[in-house]
């Protein structure tokens, strides 16, 4: 048995807008030409005059699941387009050779198909399917253990039960710091459930951070600005990640 989702893959199609349609066994794709292309979602920042960074907001990324399947005798398309327009959305389920293994489930994508020819590779069409939204407002992609339900040799239904997150045996106290305007003296922060600090590293410039055991030291420098500023310190200790938010007053006008 595998430890990771490598191999060959069952795909399964269904359409999400006919009430109880089946799911479809899609033919073996194309040699390495199923990925999951994932772009990372637009970040808007706020910043203060002087350059500061105040605070930032990061929308869901944009994914898309491709396939091909190439063209053969007596092979139906596994789905019919218009000039490549899929009408009706679809649920995708990407089962992998273990079934123990982790998968992915789009439980609602809008799909596009543009065909292709070689004399190499004969006819081949890419399927491409965006992650939406879904109707419960549930992940776009949903990765874990698939669940796949079947009637004799009929595919009835398929679910995923998504990875759950670790929980963290390593925590920080105080978890969060605040400093005037001037900048204060240095605070401590103790990191328990550890034995050793491997690294602690803030993400703005005007903090200061060194460590020692499992204690690090925090100094901020003035603030110049009016306005108050937010920055992040990561720690990483027993291979456990920590953040530690801090918070810094704006000086006074």
């Amino acid at each position: 048995m595998s430890k990771i989702s490598w191999g060959k893959p069952s795909i399964y199609i269904q359409d999400a807008e006919v009430p109880q349609a089946p799911w479809l066994k899609i033919p073996t794709p194309v040699k390495d030409s199923t990925t999951l292309e994932v772009e990372d979602g637009e970040t808007q920042e706020a910043e203060v005059e002087g350059g500061e960074l105040e605070d930032e907001k990061t929308g869901k990324n944009k994914s898309t699941l491709t396939f091909e399947i190439r063209a053969a005798k007596n092979r139906h398309l596994i789905v019919a387009d218009d000039d490549g327009v899929i009408a009706h959305h679809h649920r995708i389920a990407v089962v992998p050779e273990d079934p123990n293994a982790p998968g992915l489930l789009i439980d609602k994508g809008s799909m596009h198909a543009t065909p292709s020819y070689t004399c190499a590779e004969g006819i081949k069409r890419s399927y491409k399917t965006k992650a939406l939204v879904p109707d419960d407002e549930s992940h776009m992609v949903k990765i874990g253990k698939m669940n796949v339900t079947k009637s004799g040799d009929v595919v009835t239904d398929i679910t995923c039960d998504e990875e759950t997150e670790a929980t963290n045996t390593v925590s920080a106290s105080p978890a969060s710091l605040s400093f005037a305007a001037s900048g204060d003296s240095a605070k401590s922060v103790s990191i328990s459930g550890a034995s050793a600090i491997t690294s602690a590293s803030p993400n703005r410039g005007w903090l200061t951070v060194t460590f020692n055991g499992t204690t690090i030291s925090v100094t901020a420098a003035a603030n110049e600005n009016t306005s108050p500023r937010k920055a992040t310190i990561t720690v990483i200790a027993n291979g456990e990640t920590v953040k530690i938010p801090v918070e810094q007053a704006g000086a006074t006008a």
